[in-house]
């Protein structure tokens, strides 16, 4: 027999799904499927999520792809390596999200970037950002002496291999108004404290360890009650 008859055949796993129409949610999820997703053969999809911090956050990932395809996914947890991973299993599934930018195989070698239809739509681009900050997205608080005081900010990261995406988050972020730093190769960030406070009341980062760090920051930080003041001049109501 030859060894192509072996191969999972473009009929295999042909469920029936959904189809949507292009936006903010499919949007969000070709971000999350950009940052911490892969797409590997004909018909598998799966994204990686920290089994501690983002296990919260499955409960987006799970919504939004049953809401966008009709399609329920299994649950599988590599322990050794603290990760649960998302499947999706569906031709279907995979055609679609390559016709609208997706990449099959390694994202980085194939130089994923934002979709094309997406920088077409300011509420396209602030969901897809918004579902890359979610998975390689990091949110920090910066402490440091100055004369007699101490000063707390928020800030936040995005880390990712490809450089086009990176540069095309650079450029779109520039757009809408804030002024990302490139602080290594493969990292962006936004340090302005009114701005990344911004981010988050404009963006709306879904995943609960973002929005935690964010509402601890309002609580504590900018109240003073840790011994800490912020230099920013805005006043911030959560996400």
């Amino acid at each position: 027999m030859e060894l192509s008859l072996l191969e999972y055949p473009r009929k295999s796993h042909r469920k029936k799904i959904l189809l949507p129409e292009e936006s903010e949610d499919l949007a969000e999820f070709l971000g999350i499927v950009a940052g911490d997703g892969g797409i590997s053969g004909y018909w598998q999809l799966r994204i990686y999520l920290n089994a501690i911090s983002d296990r919260d956050y499955l409960l987006r990932v799970q919504y939004l792809i049953y809401s966008l395809f009709h399609l329920k996914v299994n649950i599988r947890m590599r322990r050794d390596e603290n990760t649960l991973i998302v499947d999706a299993s569906s031709v279907e599934l995979v055609d679609f999200l390559i016709s609208k930018g997706a990449i099959r195989g390694n994202k980085v070698l194939h130089g994923v970037d934002i979709p094309n239809w997406v920088i077409t739509n300011t509420r396209y681009i602030k969901a897809f950002i918004r579902g890359v900050f979610d998975t390689d997205g990091c949110t920090y608080y910066d402490k440091h002496r100055y004369k007699d005081k101490i000063y707390q900010h928020l800030g936040i990261a995005i880390a990712n291999k490809s450089l086009p995406l990176l540069n095309s988050m650079v450029k779109n972020l520039t757009t809408i108004g804030y002024h990302p730093t490139v602080s290594t190769s493969f990292r962006i960030m936004l340090r302005r404290e009114g701005e990344v406070l911004r981010f988050f009341q404009d963006i709306k980062p879904a995943n609960p360890r973002h929005q935690n760090k964010f509402i601890n920051f309002l609580e504590e930080y900018r109240s003073g009650r840790n011994g800490t003041v912020s230099k920013a001049g805005v006043r911030a109501t959560g996400p």
